[in-house]
């Protein structure tokens, strides 16, 4: 074989072993670039179902891990080496709920079990990786921080509970919210609603909504609006998600709306 095949062979060896190792992606990071919540994207490679999207929080001031699986919530504590960038989370919980399909959950709770090393990704992304450098999973910035000042405006109601609403759809549900006056107005999907906010002093991202008064008009698509009601119920946080809308949690921090911002 010649000197030319032998350095092409070489070269091709490199690049795959980049491209299946954590060995030669990214930076290391620090405790402090962990804090926050994380969507889970990649799992051993493989794009996630993000109709039943799994997603991993970290509390850097207690050490705690918290998420959902895509079916149960799990919860737990990790340990962390800043020097090496050295991670465990070996003592991870979950709630017991069954659901159709539990292999993306089962896939995630073992790469969280067999995570030792954390690098960087690309841009608002981190990988968890083995004790051999092998990626196990990639996770990206699942949203930021915003003033409640930002939330002023009209909003239309675009994802509930991880589901797109139609393009096509008459009658979408948006809601238009006065930070000032701390009130919310609009149309559920049939019948006008208006109410009241609140946000809480100690978290700097809480909203919750007042109970909400609407008229009792009956339409084909009363569902839709019964979910409406009952998502903006559950509501206890908002965020800045990365394609610009605006998502809305529920306890546990498990999405339930998602709302882009009406054009005037």
């Amino acid at each position: 074989m010649s000197i030319m095949s032998k350095t092409m062979i070489f070269g091709m060896l490199v690049v795959l072993l980049t491209l299946t190792s954590c060995m030669g992606i990214g930076n290391s990071v620090s405790l402090s670039d962990l804090e926050g919540e994380w969507n889970v994207v990649e799992l051993a490679g493989r794009p996630v179902n993000t109709k039943q999207q799994p997603f991993i929080g970290f509390d850097t001031h207690e050490m705690r891990v918290y998420g959902y699986g895509g079916c149960n919530r799990l919860m737990g504590s990790f340990e962390w080496s800043d020097e090496s960038a050295r991670m465990v989370m070996d003592k991870l919980a979950s709630t017991m709920m069954a659901c159709p399909d539990m292999a993306q959950e089962k896939a995630l709770s073992h790469a969280l079990a067999q995570t030792k090393k954390v690098k960087q990704g690309d841009t608002d992304q981190i990988l968890l990786c083995d004790s051999l450098d092998n990626p196990l999973a990639k996770l990206s910035r699942r949203y930021f921080l915003m003033p409640l000042s930002e939330l002023q405006g009209t909003w239309d109601v675009v994802k509930m509970n991880g589901e797109a609403l139609p393009d096509s759809m008459k009658n979408r549900p948006f809601f238009s919210l006065d930070v000032m006056e701390k009130t919310l107005s609009g149309n559920a999907g049939c019948n006008q609603m208006n109410g009241k906010f609140k946000t809480l002093e100690k978290q700097s991202n809480s909203l919750v909504f007042l109970p909400i008064s609407s008229t009792r008009m009956t339409c084909p698509n009363i569902e839709t609006e019964f979910e409406v009601l009952a998502a903006l119920k559950e509501v206890t946080t908002f965020g800045m998600l990365p394609n610009g809308h605006v998502g809305l949690f529920a306890a546990g921090s498990v999405q339930v709306l998602e709302l882009a911002k009406r054009k005037n």
